[in-house]
């Protein structure tokens, strides 16, 4: 079965194989397809944002995965909606299988579209099983910001003439840390936890490393399968090494956490068309703060610039251990991230924290901002209308990689 399935003529829906080895589309369509993305905005809370690709669409999907394609919907030159598909090896219920990631939809609001876009959205989970080039897809993910209500009342919630649904898989936050409270941090869980040190990795640790993540990711839904994809990621991902790595060692010498303090660049960067008052006043104020070599004050983005987003990728926090634990961790990596990097002209720290086991403990002492998400299963259903392969929650949270999602 393929891709070709996805197209219809009379709604302009084209599909585009971006998989590894195939030659690149055209330039002038990338561009424009980066283009509409960016002019889609969200309302994240209370925030808007929007997100530029820096002229390629195509580009974070190479970096999310060797295999994909682009939906797109085009007539007389102009785009009006489009989609991305990336699949990649993964765990489900421990299981190495293959996964799809749903990502990247906006599209015009135009009743015809939309009615068209749900048709198309039904055929996409039948060929996800079958399509040779990914060997069958075994679960489909995607992620929803809770204040999108468009996207949550066209996808999420159940519509008769829907062919799919949406099954929970957990809600989290998107936490920024924008920096220290001043004076802020001698309260904070690292001071009252003992036994770890924080140190950054060394080619020597790859091994080590892909064992560690390896066996927490293969306890979560959609988990990575780290020896074939920490081998791809150093290859593919710009200005990506191993010793972006700071890692958690407990007085054993081993790994309890690890996280790699890293940015897409160009391929992905938010900017913030509308901040709320708070934040634009935090901005003001902060800026005036004097930077010394003890304190550097957060330098946050102003409405319609740039959000430069230091994401910590690869962030893993030993699940046998106790929350007070993971919590001390976690604040350690932060502290130890902003140390590191603060010559760098970012403007806040990224990570997904899960509220079925939050670890807001680790962020006393820093100012934050976050937006309130939900990740999906998607499923396609059976003449009877039932689901199609329904996947058990489990007791861990699924895993996810914002920084190119």
């Amino acid at each position: 079965m393929g891709l070709e399935r996805l197209e219809r003529e009379d709604l302009g829906i084209r599909c585009l194989d971006v998989s590894a080895g195939r030659p690149p589309f055209a330039p002038e369509l990338d561009r424009k397809l980066a283009q509409f993305y960016s002019a889609q905005l969200t309302e994240a809370g209370d925030i808007i944002l929007g997100e530029s690709r820096g002229g390629s669409f195509a580009k974070l999907l190479r970096l999310r995965a060797e295999r994909g394609f682009i939906l797109r919907a085009e007539s007389q030159g102009t785009i009006h909606g489009v989609a991305s598909v990336c699949v990649r090896p993964g765990y489900i219920g421990g299981e190495p299988k293959r996964i799809a990631f749903l990502g990247d939809l906006r599209i015009e609001f135009e009743r015809d579209l939309l009615r068209g876009w749900r048709r198309v959205y039904g055929d996409l989970l039948e060929v996800l099983r079958e399509w040779p080039e990914a060997g069958g897809v075994a679960g489909c993910l995607t992620a929803v910001v809770h204040s999108d209500e468009r996207a949550v009342r066209a996808l999420v919630e159940p519509h008769r003439l829907s062919p799919y649904r949406y099954r929970p898989l957990g809600e989290f936050r998107v936490v920024s840390v924008l920096g220290k409270v001043p004076f802020g941090g001698f309260g904070n869980a690292p001071f009252r936890q003992r036994g770890f040190r924080i140190v950054e990795a060394d080619p020597g640790d790859l091994g080590r490393l892909i064992g560690f993540l390896d066996s927490q990711h293969r306890a979560r839904p959609f988990g990575e399968i780290f020896a074939d994809e920490l081998p791809r990621r150093l290859r593919e991902w710009p200005d990506f090494s191993l010793r972006r790595f700071l890692i958690v060692e407990d007085g054993m010498g081993r790994i309890r956490g690890a996280t790699a303090p890293w940015s897409p660049g160009e391929a992905k960067r938010w900017y913030a068309e509308k901040l709320p008052t708070r934040l634009a006043w935090l901005g003001r104020t902060l800026a005036h703060l004097p930077r010394t070599r003890f304190y550097r004050p957060p330098r946050i983005s102003g409405e319609g610039e740039a959000v430069e987003a230091l994401f910590l990728t690869h962030l893993e926090l030993d699940f046998h251990a106790t929350r007070a634990e993971r919590e001390a961790w976690l604040a350690a990596l932060i502290e130890r991230a902003i140390e590191r990097h603060a010559a760098e002209a970012w403007n806040a720290l990224v990570f997904v924290d899960f509220k079925d086991d939050p670890l807001e403990g680790a962020l006393r002492g820093f100012y934050c901002h976050s937006i309130d998400a939900s990740l999906y299963s998607v499923h396609g259903l059976s003449g009877g209308g039932e689901i199609r392969g329904p996947l058990a929650r489990g007791p861990l949270p699924p895993a996810f990689e914002l920084c190119v999602s």
